[in-house]
C-alpha cells in the first residue's frame, strides 16, 4: 500500500517560508522555516516542537536536525552534495529516500526491506523549493528541512497509522 502525500507552499512572510503537508488532501503538518536562523517550528495535531537544520556541521554528507534543547534528534544523509538520494535516521528509525525531479518534483520513501516506495510525497513547486538535481542539499536548508520533517513526521505519525511500514 502505497501512502500519497505533499508539500504545499502557503503564504510566506519576510524571515520565514510556511508549508502544510497535506495527507489526503487533509492538512497533517504546519511547518514555518526560518530560513534566517534555519528553525522550522512545526505543529502535528495540536503539539509544538522547533527543530534547527544543522548544515555547517563538520559531518561530510550529513545534515543533522536538532531538537529544542539542541541536541540530535536526526539525521539526513547523502552519497553527495547533488545526490538525490540517501538515508534519514529519526531516533532509531531509518528509511530510504528517492527524489524524483522529473516532471513535478516527489520524494519517495521505502523501508529497509521493501523494494517499492512506502510513501510517495509532492514536493513544492520548483519556483518554490529546487530539488533538482544540480543543486547542492548542503547549502538548501529549506530542502533538507522538508525532507527531514517528513521523516519526523514518518517516524511518528504514519508508522503508527500504516501498521509499522516504515519500521
Amino acid at each position: 500500500m502505497l501512502l500519497v502525500m505533499k508539500w504545499i507552499m502557503n503564504q510566506n512572510a519576510l524571515s520565514f517560508e510556511h508549508y502544510t503537508l497535506l495527507e489526503k488532501d487533509t492538512p497533517v503538518l504546519d511547518l514555518k522555516f526560518n530560513y534566517h536562523t534555519n528553525t522550522a517550528r512545526i505543529s502535528l495535531e495540536g503539539e509544538k516542537r522547533a527543530f534547527m537544520i544543522d548544515n555547517a556541521s563538520a559531518l561530510k554528507n550529513k545534515i543533522l536536525i536538532l531538537n529544542e534543547y539542541g541536541l540530535e534528534f536526526g539525521q539526513l544523509s547523502y552519497e553527495n552534495e547533488i545526490s538525490s538520494e540517501g538515508f534519514i535516521q529519526i531516533e532509531n528509525k531509518e528509511f530510504r529516500y528517492v527524489i524524483d525531479s522529473s516532471g513535478h518534483p516527489r520524494i519517495l520513501f521505502y523501508n529497509e526491506s521493501s523494494q517499492a516506495p512506502v510513501v510517495s510525497c509532492l514536493l513544492p513547486e520548483r519556483k518554490a523549493v529546487d530539488f533538482s538535481l544540480n543543486k547542492n542539499i548542503k547549502n538548501n536548508a529549506t530542502s533538507a528541512a522538508l525532507i527531514l520533517l517528513m521523516g519526523w513526521y514518518l517516524s511518528v505519525s504514519v508508522v503508527e497509522k500504516t501498521s509499522n511500514l516504515l519500521v
